[in-house]
């Protein structure tokens, strides 16, 4: 039984879904960060069960010939990219096993295909969100290290866009001086994190304050700082908090909506509106649903968690019908926009403000018969009870960033009748062990 603060010899024999170096034995099955398959490594326990426990790799005794020299130091310390060790072209052979494992053992489906790899593995990022901390007169940014309360300082962001690392060295210069101030935005408000999202293709970069302690004085303060953290691309400085379970955004410089070019496509993308991280691989991914959707005979398109809708505008031919579900809001209203903006005819087009459970409650199953319904929903995957719905819809492509939530959807799919024809995982979120799924179904 492993204790927490044993420091032991240890040697792993693979590595785990999270990309953990995996020590098994009869008792417990140790994960050990930074450990990676036959590497031998004294290694400290800082979480312990009777079934799992958890350490850190302290010296590393045998190295594998795979492990590569992480450059990145500091990203990789915080643990937000722990494949970081890994060639790139090991990185995708792990997370092939990974799907190959996962699907053929949950679900028996064979015809996995090649993973497609991401066209960047660095400066992929259109948005990062960063924690901060400050004790007297210093502040410090960056990642909670894994499991811990450790904030290690990031002093540049070697994930996202070139122009964000650029932009974000010169906030954390701005930032360092005005904390200094006796009276200062940053204490008054109660900085807590800061979030930075850039366009690859206007070049525009938005900047959102997370604090917790919104006052008139802590507005007034940043409004007077606003000058040394402009620059000719920040089209928007917003602070936000949360009241009564609710997102609230002041803005302090203007506020325009970002906008993202996927496919010749223009999407305006509001703070609040979800939007993916890696525009080229995204790009790849939504060819590929428009191809699914050409080969077949369907009237109307259906997409479903459609955020500003930039799936269903992407892929929906002259004379499709297009639905798009949206709970937010401010996503349908980019919707709407972003169907104007793109020369679809609005007569050819709904889109309805509901969370897709309401939507399907009130329709009948016959309502989905020769659509072809595009799901792209969070984490958490779908309920049982919108699968039920598509008793007479015959295609359905489900997109998502969680395979394991995803295997059980598609097994509840194959319970409704439902073959699996595609399944194609793509690599969205290089140097992490995250895996974007795509696939097609039919009856």
């Amino acid at each position: 039984m492993y204790k927490i603060n044993d420091k032991i010899v240890v040697k792993a024999t693979e590595l785990s879904y999270e990309g953990y170096g995996v020590v098994r034995s009869d008792k417990q099955t140790l994960f050990v960060e930074n450990l990676l398959p036959g590497e031998e490594a004294e290694v400290i326990i800082y979480k312990s069960n009777s079934k799992i426990a958890y350490g850190r790799t302290v010296n590393l005794i045998k190295k594998s010939s795979k492990r590569v020299e992480v450059v990145e130091k500091e990203l990789f310390e915080s643990g937000a990219a722990p494949l970081m060790v890994l060639s790139y072209e090991d990185q995708l052979k792990f997370k092939q096993e990974i799907v190959n494992n996962l699907i053929k053992r949950n679900i028996g489906f064979q015809n996995i295909e090649q993973i497609q790899p991401s066209p960047k593995i660095l400066n992929y990022r259109n948005k990062i969100t960063l924690h901060v901390n400050y004790k007297n007169n210093n502040i410090y940014i960056g990642f909670y290290k894994k499991n811990s309360n450790k904030l290690v300082i990031q002093n540049s962001l070697p994930l996202c866009r070139d122009a964000l690392d650029k932009y974000y060295k010169e906030l954390i210069s701005a930032l360092k001086q005005q904390i200094l101030s006796k009276d200062n935005w940053i204490k008054e408000l109660k900085l807590r994190q800061i979030t930075l999202r850039h366009s690859n293709w206007s070049h525009n970069i938005e900047v959102i304050f997370i604090i917790e302690n919104p006052n008139k004085k802590g507005f007034d303060l940043l409004k007077n700082n606003l000058i040394f953290l402009l620059k000719p691309n920040v089209i928007s400085i917003q602070c936000q908090y949360t009241q009564e379970s609710k997102d609230v955004f002041i803005s302090l410089y203007k506020s325009m909506p970002q906008q993202f070019n996927i496919n010749n496509k223009i999407f305006n993308v509001n703070n609040d509106s979800f939007f993916q991280v890696n525009e080229e691989q995204t790009s790849l991914i939504y060819n590929q649903i428009k191809k699914f959707i050409d080969q077949e005979n369907s009237t109307k398109i259906i997409d479903v968690y459609s955020g500003v809708g930039s799936i269903g505008i992407s892929v929906c031919g002259n004379d499709s019908q297009l639905e798009l579900i949206e709970i937010n809001k401010s996503a349908c209203e980019c919707a709407k926009i972003n169907i104007n903006q793109n020369l679809i005819n609005p007569k050819l087009v709904d889109v309805t403000n509901s969370s897709a459970q309401d939507f399907f409650n009130k329709k009948e199953a016959e309502y989905f018969e020769k659509s072809i319904v595009i799901f792209d929903p969070p984490r958490t995957g779908l309920t049982n009870k919108e699968i039920d719905m598509l008793e007479k819809c015959n295609s359905v492509i489900y997109m998502s960033c969680n395979p394991h939530t995803m295997i059980r959807d598609l097994k509840y799919f194959e319970e409704k009748g439902y073959s699996i024809e595609r399944l194609i995982p793509y690599d969205m979120f290089p140097q992490t062990y995250h895996i974007e799924m795509l696939s097609l179904l039919k009856k």
